[in-house]
């Protein structure tokens, strides 16, 4: 599942004019915001494998019941559908804000793994139906559920669920009898040790405060080929040594990229230059 969320950028837009008043109103709309769907996700038993800025993949393992597990990701979906469209626009003393989401399901397989260096470990997932999830997602409108037709040939026989034909291999959630009860879920704690081999310790042990801040992006694309996973360990390494924080490691249908910041969650002086180094 991939799911994109609009309407953040006009909103960060004008915060941005009201300094710290603005980032703090920013951040709590955020956590409101993806608190009630990252909720619907772990609800259902899927998870959510990586953020990318306001989107994020989802994914649940297909176990020996097919049908039930492709149903709960559909309930997921349409939580966090009903949730916009029940709430379509935020507002606060600086103005009214519309927001929406689009979403895109697809089924298929899926490959994980984790690439270590010396001092940090990443993980990654890829794969066919992590791709056509978001070539599903464009071609959606505003509050619609789109999947395709792998998603399709694996729950078509759902009474539950109406849809129609758009074009070519997609097709238009148009109503699903959602579950009345949503289940109770209490997100498992994760030992400190193992998160610190994947965040700055800042991420998870500071009390971060609420602030724009200029930082500088870098996305490094690459062929997804033999020998990859060495070059990004070697990455990841000089990230870290010019002071950088080594963010994600994605793939999607146009290959893969790395993305680092420099400035966040700490800032440095010579920023231009220990990037550009």
């Amino acid at each position: 599942m991939f799911v994109d969320i609009s309407g953040f950028t006009a909103l960060t837009r004008e915060m941005m004019t009201k300094g710290k008043e603005g980032a703090e109103l920013i951040a709590r709309i955020i956590n409101e915001v993806f608190t009630g769907a990252i909720q619907a996700v772990y609800q259902n038993n899927c998870y959510i494998t990586t953020f990318g800025g306001d989107a994020f993949n989802a994914l649940t393992y297909c176990s020996g019941n097919r049908f039930q597990d492709l149903e709960n990701l559909l309930t997921a979906a349409c939580q966090i559908n009903r949730i916009f469209r029940e709430k379509p626009q935020v507002e606060n003393k600086f103005g009214t804000f519309p927001l929406s989401v689009k979403i895109g399901l697809s089924y298929g397989k899926v490959e994980w793994g984790i690439i270590k260096s010396k001092h940090l470990s990443s993980y990654y997932f890829k794969g066919p139906a992590i791709d056509r999830c978001a070539g599903a997602e464009k071609k959606c409108c505003s509050q619609e559920i789109i999947f395709d037709q792998h998603f399709l040939n694996n729950i078509k026989d759902n009474a539950k669920i109406e849809y129609n034909h758009i074009s070519g291999q997609y097709y238009k959630l148009t109503d699903f009898n959602l579950p009345q009860r949503v289940p109770e879920f209490s997100y498992p704690d994760i030992n400190l040790d193992i998160q610190q081999n994947f965040y700055p310790s800042k991420l998870i042990t500071t009390k971060l405060r609420c602030e724009f801040r200029g930082v500088i992006s870098c996305f490094i694309s690459f062929l997804d080929q033999p020998g990859a996973d060495r070059s990004i360990s070697r990455i990841m390494d000089e990230t870290i040594k010019y002071g950088g924080y080594f963010n994600r490691i994605s793939f999607g249908d146009k290959g893969g990229f790395l993305l680092v910041f420099f400035g966040a969650p700490v800032s440095r002086e010579n920023l231009f230059k220990r990037a550009a180094d």
